[in-house]
């Protein structure tokens, strides 16, 4: 409370008599503490308008009369509700004083909390009940997807409220998500139906006080969030309930009855787990493990399938429950692994036949209608064996992103791959099973190969291409020469070079250029020094050669050639050239042939030779990786096409 509020007006409850504080002229219903009664404030005081279900206990850093900081702005906790959806999840719905009167809406479902507050000027919205998952609601200039419409009820509640309701009386909902963790409500228990918009947060941006602080109080005592047992409502037998405050559906171990639970107790439910005897699950129920820094438990147990023409195609998933609540699924397919999270819908965006998420592609895989062949532990929704659902997968390895719809309700889960290695890491003494074939998100294993050759290969070429564009080429010298058909390998064609000087140290390139035409011209030659008397030789080659064969021009041999040899020491060299000539046509004229001599051209022989080297190694996995997706995709939907399908 800010210190300009009056002190709170103590009541009595009208059903036990018991002091009731009204700290707010805000507040239209209370709880008693003591007996339970939902109060209604009127004009003529406190009326009862029913009794309170019992609250599950969700293990929440949050509590009725805690005050804590987020960001600059102080909020008293002054209430909370337990809504519960169709498929039987409650959650808690806390409502905040802020230091400037008003009131915040902070939503915490699973280990997830959404900040937010009413919408004073909400635009005009399409009746809630034509909403369906994946259309697009503008609220305040951004476009927000529907992620689920569901019917809603109130099964408890404490403090106060700063709405009336009814207890049990259903109204519509529908939640909305947008990028960068945007939320959004739309509540159909008011008319017309409100809008609360906000953002999801983290645990870590609610700054609570330490116990020296005089504003801390401490929190009421509350159950553990430990599990309970019960017995099956069929065979008797013992059913521990691991996550009761979560958890909405059992089946029986030992015979596989469905049983719907209420804060830990349980009543028999339409659904049988099949077989349970002959299935045993590669995971224990209550075995613990540490997923990627999260312990988790595993609670739940599925078999599902699809049937594609015909075949069917099985897989088990495995729901973890994360200790400080979410879950989280492990999924085991042909001996693959996967660990999936929920992610918002408005984290998604469509793309064609794809969807991005975070920015990064994903190209699809497979859609179908999976069915619910086996249930057994415990789940946080009403599981029926038998029931199906249409699911779509796309792929970027080692991630997967899902969407699965469900009548109303779609829900996106975003998987990464995990390796036979880290699994046994996270659960001792399980030893993971034989993968089969390629998995839908299994990476390339040699992708950090195929990642370091590729930038070997670009950074060979770089250098020989900065090598080409900063090398410093000196012509020292050019010798010309007219060659007819007289000099031959007998009597060879000798031209002497002009006197000319290296700086040394470079490489020293001969260019030869020629106008020959059907023949060669072949020279041995030498550079010599004047002073040092050192003689480094060489040979070259011209030739071009071209006719008409069955009516198409062919043409062979090149007009142009050159000889690199390594850097010779500094001083005054000369150039000797001995020409030879092939036979030519009758009367053919003599040959030009030009030569150049240039100084620091580093060539392109060995560079070109390093760089095809270099370049094989992520050519060979380059068609490792492709002949990988190819695999991976024969699982697939859509599978690849290649020219050999086509």
């Amino acid at each position: 409370m800010t210190d300009t509020q009056a002190p709170p007006e103590t009541v009595r409850c009208p059903a036990c008599r018991s002091d009731v504080s009204l700290d707010l002229e805000t507040t239209c219903v209370t709880v008693c503490a003591r007996c339970l009664s939902v109060l209604e404030r009127s004009s003529v005081g406190l009326r009862a308008i029913g009794v309170s279900g019992r609250l599950r206990d969700h293990g929440s850093k949050l509590y009725t009369g805690l005050r804590f900081r987020h960001k600059r702005s102080y909020l008293n906790v002054m209430g909370r509700t337990q809504p519960e959806d169709g498929s039987g999840n409650r959650w808690d719905e806390w409502y905040a004083e802020q230091d400037d009167g008003t009131w915040a809406w902070i939503a915490e479902d699973q280990g997830r909390y959404f900040l937010t507050q009413p919408l004073a000027d909400a635009p005009e919205l399409p009746p809630l009940d034509t909403l369906q998952p994946g259309e697009r609601v503008r609220l305040q200039g951004v476009d927000f997807t529907v992620d689920e419409r569901d019917e809603g009820r109130i099964r408890a509640a404490e403090g106060q409220i700063p709405f009336f309701f009814r207890l049990d009386e259903t109204y519509t909902f529908v939640d909305l998500s947008a990028p960068n963790g945007q939320f959004a409500t739309l509540d159909g228990s008011h008319d017309p139906p409100r809008v609360y918009l906000g953002q999801e947060l983290s645990p870590a941006d609610f700054v609570f006080p330490h116990v020296g602080d005089p504003t801390s109080r401490p929190p009421p005592p509350t159950g553990e969030k430990t599990a309970v047992e019960a017995k099956c409502g069929k065979c008797t037998k013992s059913i521990q309930i691991r996550v009761p405050a979560e958890t909405v559906r059992v089946f029986c171990p030992a015979c596989g009855q469905g049983h719907d639970v209420d804060s830990g107790t349980v009543t028999l439910a339409r659904g049988v787990g099949r077989d349970p005897a002959n299935r045993t699950p590669l995971l224990a129920f209550g075995k613990q493990g540490v997923l990627e820094g999260e312990k988790v438990t595993v609670v739940g147990w599925m078999r599902r399938s699809v049937r594609v023409e015909g075949v069917v195609y099985p897989w088990d998933e495995y729901l973890l429950a994360v200790d400080g609540g979410g879950f989280r699924w492990l999924v085991v397919n042909r001996g693959h692994l996967t660990v999936g999270r929920p992610v918002p819908a408005g984290e998604v965006s469509p793309v064609g036949d794809e969807v991005e998420v975070g920015g990064a592609s994903f190209e699809r895989f497979s859609r179908g209608q999976p069915v619910v062949d086996l249930a057994l532990g415990e789940f946080n929704w009403r599981v029926n064996p038998g029931e199906s659902s249409f699911a779509q997968d796309w792929v970027r390895a080692p991630y997967a992103i899902s969407r699965e719809q469900q009548g109303t309700e779609a829900n996106w889960v975003l998987s990464k791959h995990l390796e036979a290695s880290a699994f046994e890491a996270a659960f001792p003494g399980v030893r993971a099973p034989s993968a089969e074939g390629v998995g839908m998100t299994e990476p390339f294993r040699h992708g950090f190969a195929l990642r370091v050759s590729l930038i070997g290969a670009i950074v060979a070429l770089g250098l020989f291409l900065f090598q080409q564009v900063t090398a410093d080429r000196r012509e020292v010298a050019q010798v010309s020469a007219q060659v007819d058909s007289s000099a031959s390998e007998a009597e060879p064609l000798t031209v002497f070079g002009p006197e000319f000087e290296l700086e040394g140290g470079e490489p020293i390139t001969i260019q030869v250029a020629s106008d020959v035409t059907q023949t060669w011209v072949f020279a041995n030659g030498a550079v010599a020094g004047v002073e040092s008397g050192l003689v480094q030789p060489f040979a070259i080659e011209v030739s071009r050669y071209s006719g008409v064969e069955s009516g198409e021009s062919w043409s062979e041999g090149s007009p142009y050639a050159t000889a690199t040899f390594s850097a010779l020491p500094a001083g005054k060299y000369t150039v000797q050239f001995a020409f030879m000539r092939g036979p030519a046509p009758p009367m053919a004229a003599p040959t030009s042939v030009t030569a150049r001599i240039i100084e620091g051209d580093p060539g392109l022989g060995w560079p070109i030779l390093v760089f095809c080297l270099l370049a094989i190694a992520p050519i060979v996995l380059l068609i490792l990786r492709a002949a990988h997706e190819r695999r991976r995709f024969e699982h697939s939907d859509f599978p690849k096409v290649t020219e050999d399908d086509s």
